[in-house]
């Protein structure tokens, strides 16, 4: 009695001889019997094959993983005839940034990409919400929704754990900040300060005592600074010390002509190592803390704070982040207005801490001052689409003039057998892309009516944001 594996050596020579044009050899086929000739190939042949279709089935690697469903979308998908300019737009070593602001353009238009034209990175914060799912399904989880709960919580994925937290924390803050207390030391250091961060929302003195034991006992050292920071807008302050020593480099000088007007600042007679260390306590203190070491309220160091100095002025935006309230944040922002040199670059850091009123009614005031350099602050802070006010403004304002002349000047020099400067045209580019993503629909078209087709043809990559703005009108376009 022949062995299972001499039979199959048997088969695979007769299979060998019937490919190179002879007959097998009945006797490799144990049920031939005594046939021969046609029937006994005929026997054989049927036996080949049922060994290959039973016996040789293919077997999956160990290493084979089952894909979970594929998500069902949020938002109706981009329309097709706009997904290959999309697919340009995505390709690339497009900067993260940019891909940001492009799917909360769709977003704001009620839209999304479709998963086989782009799929969001493994860690989807920045991106719109309706893209969590996908980030899920792309890192190999199973889609279900599930809810957050002390049973729950660590099977989400952690993009989706933070997005339900941050909805739990608007709806029921305290059952939040419980759950936190409770499952919070069972994630990594990262994860467990993006959910600190999110008791911002809604902060409120029952919170304290929570904030003052990951001061005490948390072993992060970034998470031990955001609970001190969510403190200090509590009115909490842990800096005495470090206040205090900063208190002695900072002097509050008087000047104008009847010597009213008050500045506080850096003493002048600094060495640079002094500089350093001020400048690295400013980094670490609370408002109240500071205003306290110079015997001052927190109303009149705002106040009196320096708008001249530049690294000050960054310093003290930062620490004003940090620890103070919105209306005082948006008190020392108006007094910036009217010294030179405020831009978007100092109001995109405070989007996060202003209301949504306040923000964008500060982003139509600077519209007219804004450069060519700053567009991709204006698209961070718009999140969007430009309210309709502001993209009219955008669209007459003497930036866009600019931009459009210095384009015509560029083609009627190529034109003429001139070169082009390379860095005009770079800056050319960068802003078109920048606006393709800031403007409402028809002031997108109005732009490119100007551009087309005496200085770029339509089918100029260079326009690719502005036709997709365009023609991007909502779910139904």
């Amino acid at each position: 009695m022949q062995t299972f594996d001499q039979a199959l050596t048997r088969i695979e020579a007769a299979k060998l001889r019937w490919m190179t044009g002879g007959d097998g050899d009945p006797a490799d086929c144990p049920i031939a019997g005594r046939s021969s000739g046609t029937e006994a190939q005929l026997r054989l042949l049927a036996q080949a094959s049922q060994v290959r279709h039973t016996c040789l089935r293919p077997r999956l690697p160990e290493a084979h993983t089952h894909q979970p469903p594929f998500p069902e979308p949020v938002l109706p998908l981009l329309p097709d005839e706009l997904r290959p300019v999309f697919r340009r737009l995505m390709s690339g070593a497009i900067a993260r940034e940019d891909a940001q602001a492009l799917t909360h353009l769709m977003a704001s238009r009620g839209v999304m990409a479709h998963p086989f034209d782009w799929l969001p990175p493994a860690d989807p914060t920045g991106f719109p919400e309706a893209y969590v799912p996908f980030a899920k399904w792309n890192a190999g989880f199973a889609t279900e929704a599930r809810t957050l709960s002390e049973d729950d919580w660590d099977d989400l994925y952690p993009a989706e754990r933070r997005l339900a937290f941050a909805t739990l924390r608007k709806t029921d803050p305290d059952g939040a900040r419980t759950l936190l207390e409770e499952k919070g030391a069972t994630l990594p250091a990262d994860q467990r300060l993006g959910l600190v961060e999110l008791l911002s929302n809604g902060l409120t003195d029952a919170d304290q005592p929570y904030l003052q034991t990951l001061v005490d006992k948390d072993r992060s050292g970034k998470i031990k600074t955001q609970a001190a920071q969510l403190l200090a807008r509590l009115g909490v302050t842990t800096d005495s010390e470090s206040a205090a020593e900063l208190a002695d480099f900072l002097e509050v000088s008087t000047g104008g002509i009847l010597r009213r007007t008050k500045t506080t600042g850096f003493r002048k007679k600094m060495n640079p190592v002094q500089r350093e260390r001020a400048a690295t306590l400013l980094q670490s203190v609370t408002l109240d803390g500071l205003a306290s070491a110079m015997q001052m309220t927190s109303k009149d160091l705002i106040e009196t704070w320096t708008t001249d100095t530049d690294p000050l002025i960054d310093g003290f935006l930062d620490l004003l982040l940090r620890t103070a309230a919105p209306q005082q944040i948006h008190r020392y922002w108006e007094r910036l207005k009217t010294a030179d040199g405020t831009s978007f670059l100092r109001l995109t850091p405070l989007a996060e801490r202003l209301p949504q009123d306040i923000l964008r009614s500060e982003m139509r005031s600077q519209i007219g001052r804004t450069k060519p350099a700053e567009l991709p602050q204006l698209v961070a802070l718009a999140g969007g689409d430009l309210d309709p006010e502001s993209s009219v403004a955008l669209l007459k304002s003497s930036l866009l003039g600019n931009i459009v002349k210095e384009i015509k000047d560029g083609i009627a020099a190529r034109r003429n057998g001139k070169d082009w400067p390379k860095h005009a045209e770079t800056m050319a580019a960068f802003a078109l892309k920048n606006l393709g993503l800031l403007f409402q629909p028809d002031d997108a078209q109005k732009l490119l009516d100007r551009l087309t087709p005496d200085l770029f043809h339509i089918a100029d990559p260079t326009l690719d944001a502005l036709k997709f703005n365009a023609a991007l009108k909502g779910a139904d376009t």
